[in-house]
Order: structure tokens, then C-alpha cells, then sequence
């Protein structure tokens, strides 16, 4: 445990002494991962899926802040969704304005799961992103994080439907409109993800707010559970098809991100509980009761090697 409290002090000093050549680096590559992402899943304008582009637009997002990287994604999005279908665009398009016109809402820095949560459902660890928000955020984290959901489910609609959707002789501009709304009005695996994920978030955030010991770590644990119990119970209750709702994927997802969480939790709230203190004091209206509890942190050693010259102390003993 010494040795993993010394890493985390080097590591944080490491981010504080080079935190303005670290933080663009974080997201040159979020921004990176986020684009190769968008390509190989919805890429149908070519010039976009070209590596020049991909690597100038995260070199830019490098200096913007994460709501600027956020707009450019969208903008990304679009352009793919337009070189498919207009309807498509359009439809993707009034849903963005919806999430734009609720942005001040969101505090500084949620819009990030506006990214998050359909990028980390591609890369199959998406359990990970209700419990962080519900960890790492406010309670109104909520919104992203269900328009996130939205996001991806409309991507891997576009990316399954491609073939039809892109050909204008098998169905009027009407029809797929009526298509697409049907799609994201009618989709049960959806609305339960979103239930799901806005329920886990909200029983983490309340948890971890809790004056107990270890309420982080009840926190993850219990946000895991309910988000598994209501994913099961609505495969059953909505009868998902489990060939594309698979069981066994939600408990492994859930045990990787259960893992990726208690990182975080090691990381942002690692405290010891044996060292808990209680004080009271007053003042002429109010009595106060704090419950202290101390950071687990450690000193990290500041190793050096003296180095010694042979011949010099050989000198310095014959004089």
C-alpha cells in the first residue's frame, strides 16, 4: 500500500510541475481516439477518415476547452451523417441544438460526456461512465450523460442502416424521417440504457455524499448492483433480444468497470477511516459537529546516489 501511495504522490507531482504540457497532451489524444472512433464506425466522408485531418482536428482540440472539443465532434458527426443522408444530419442536428440549448445546465466540464459515453460504449466499457459522473461530477451530469446514450445508439443506428438509409430509390425523404424518429421514439434498449445509467449516477452521487465510512467505495459497489439489477429486469420486462442485450456482456463490462472505478476512487478519495476525528464548536446561533477524516498520503522519497571517484579517495587517504 506504501509503494502505491508513493507512486500516486509522484504522479501527482509529476501532473503539477508539467500540468500546462500534460493537460493539452490529454486531450490531443482523447480528441485522437474520439475521431478514429467516429471514422471507423460512421465514416462516410472519405476526406474526413484521412489521418492529416484527424491528426490537425486533435491538435486543435488540444488547446480548446472540453466544450469546444465537444462542438467539434458534433460538427464531425455531421458532416458523415450528411454524406449519407440528409435526413439523417438533420434529425442528428435538431437533437444537438437540444443538447446545446440545455449546455448551461451542465457544469463546467460535464459536456465531456457528451464524448464519453458513446465512445466508451464502442470500446465495450461503458458501465464505467454512470458511476464516474455519479463519483467525479454534480447531480446535473445527468443530462449529458442521457444525451450521450442517445448519441450512440443513433450512431450504431446509422452505422447498421447505412445501406438503406443512404439509398434515396427505396425510400422518400418522408419515410426516413419517419424512420428515424420511430427509431429513437420506440427503442426500448435505449430508454432502459438511459434509465439505467441516470439511476446508477444518482445513486452514487447521493452515496458518496454520505457522512459514513467507506461511502465512496459503497458508493461504486451499490451504483453496480442497481445498474446490473435494472438492465436485467428490463431485458425480461421489455423482452430485449439477449442475441443483442447479452447477459454475460453486462456482468464483465460491470466487473471492468467496478475496477476502472475503485482507480478513481484510489486516486480522488483514498482516506483513512482509522484515523477519524470528531470535534464540535459553537457560535452564537449555530452548534457545529465536523467529522475530520485524514487523506492517506505519503512522502515520496527523494532517492540520490552519491557518486564517488576511487582514485580520489585513494588520494585523500595517502595524504
Amino acid at each position: 500500500m506504501i509503494q502505491l501511495l508513493e507512486l500516486k504522490e509522484r504522479i501527482k507531482q509529476f501532473y503539477t510541475k508539467y500540468e500546462r504540457f500534460i493537460t493539452p497532451a490529454v486531450k490531443f489524444l482523447l480528441a485522437f481516439v474520439a475521431l478514429m472512433t467516429i471514422n471507423a464506425n460512421v465514416g462516410f466522408m472519405s476526406r474526413l477518415n484521412s489521418i492529416f485531418i484527424v491528426l490537425v482536428l486533435s491538435l486543435i482540440c488540444a488547446f480548446l476547452p472540453y466544450g469546444g472539443i465537444t462542438f467539434v465532434m458534433m460538427a464531425v458527426v455531421l458532416a458523415h451523417f450528411t454524406a449519407l443522408s440528409l435526413e439523417v444530419a438533420v434529425t442528428a442536428l435538431a437533437l444537438f441544438i437540444v443538447a446545446a440549448l440545455l449546455y448551461y445546465m451542465f457544469l463546467p466540464g460535464d459536456s465531456i460526456l457528451l464524448i464519453l459515453t458513446p465512445l466508451l460504449f464502442f470500446l465495450k466499457v461503458p458501465y464505467i461512465v454512470p458511476v464516474a459522473a455519479g463519483l467525479l461530477c454534480g447531480i446535473t451530469s445527468a443530462i449529458p450523460l442521457a444525451f450521450g446514450v442517445v448519441i450512440y445508439y443513433i450512431m450504431h443506428f446509422v452505422k447498421d442502416s447505412a445501406g438503406i438509409l443512404a439509398d434515396t430509390g427505396s425510400l422518400t425523404m418522408l419515410q426516413r424521417y419517419t424512420q428515424l424518429i420511430n427509431f429513437i421514439k420506440d427503442n426500448d434498449q435505449m430508454l432502459l440504457m438511459i434509465i439505467a445509467f441516470v439511476a446508477t449516477m444518482l445513486v452514487v452521487y447521493c452515496i458518496r455524499r454520505l457522512s459514513v465510512d467507506h461511502s465512496w467505495e459503497i458508493a461504486i459497489i451499490t451504483g453496480l448492483v442497481v445498474n446490473i439489477m435494472l438492465l436485467l429486469a428490463g431485458v425480461f420486462v421489455l423482452d430485449i433480444d439477449t442475441a443483442t442485450f447479452s447477459i454475460a456482456a453486462i456482468l464483465a463490462q460491470s466487473f471492468l468497470s467496478g475496477l476502472l472505478a475503485f482507480v478513481l476512487q484510489f486516486f480522488f478519495f483514498s482516506v483513512d477511516y482509522s484515523r477519524t476525528e470528531y470535534t464540535q464548536f459553537e457560535d452564537d446561533e449555530y452548534y457545529y459537529y465536523v467529522k475530520a477524516v485524514p487523506k492517506n498520503t505519503v512522502t515520496a522519497q527523494d532517492v540520490q546516489v552519491k557518486q564517488i571517484n576511487p582514485k580520489n579517495a585513494r588520494g585523500q587517504k595517502e595524504e
